[in-house]
């Protein structure tokens, strides 16, 4: 039992582990749109691994996304619903069954974005994987920005999410997609090549 069976796409564990190796003590770590909960329970992981109790680790999701799904996903996101018309009771549960000690380390938000960025004065690291249109992605940027030390996210390779952060920040790296190793891979809905999604970093 891992982060390794929760279902969804997670293409970014180098990244990951930077940032939870590198936060000073006490820092915040807020991922924004945590679907199933693969990626925010990696974090996690990474978090007690290196016994790092000092961290806060939050998801922030409105889990409504099911009344927004594309043709293209419907399936994928019937399989990780596995029978469950409710998406937050299905991540609940794929939690209590594969990452139970991860979930004791995470603060979940039942927000949107844009309401939660309200909760904080100042964030170490947010990462804005929510909706992915452009002017969602834009707000989330907004709200976010003079709150984290380190903004980020992903799918740039997505027009609307790289229309927002090209309007929405000065300076920004693109991190080309992290290949996967077969066990980071398990349990994931990525292409085999596990290269889906650019992250993005403001500078």
């Amino acid at each position: 039992m891992s982060w390794q069976s929760l279902p969804g796409w997670f293409s970014f564990p180098g990244f990951y582990r930077e940032i939870v190796e590198q936060a000073p003590k006490g820092a915040t770590l807020v991922e924004i749109g945590s679907a199933f909960g693969r990626s925010i329970a990696f974090l996690a992981r990474e978090a007690i691994d290196r016994k790092r109790d000092d961290l806060r680790i939050v998801a922030v999701d409105p889990f409504r996304w099911q009344v927004a799904l594309g043709d293209c996903v419907c399936d994928t996101y019937r399989r990780a619903l596995a029978g469950q018309a409710l998406p937050f009771v299905a991540m609940l549960r794929g939690f209590a069954i594969h990452a139970p000690e991860e979930l004791e380390r995470i603060d979940l938000l039942r927000l949107p974005s844009v309401e939660a960025a309200r909760i904080f004065d100042r964030v170490h690291f947010a990462f804005i994987d929510g909706d992915h249109a452009y002017e969602p992605v834009k707000q989330d940027i907004q709200a976010w920005y003079g709150k984290a030390t380190i903004l980020a996210g992903h799918d740039f390779d997505l027009e609307g999410v790289s229309r927002a952060v090209r309007e929405s920040c000065s300076k920004f790296d693109v991190r080309p997609g992290e290949k996967l190793t077969a066990e980071e891979r398990a349990g994931d809905f990525l292409p085999a090549d596990g290269s889906m999604g650019l992250v993005w970093l403001r500078r």
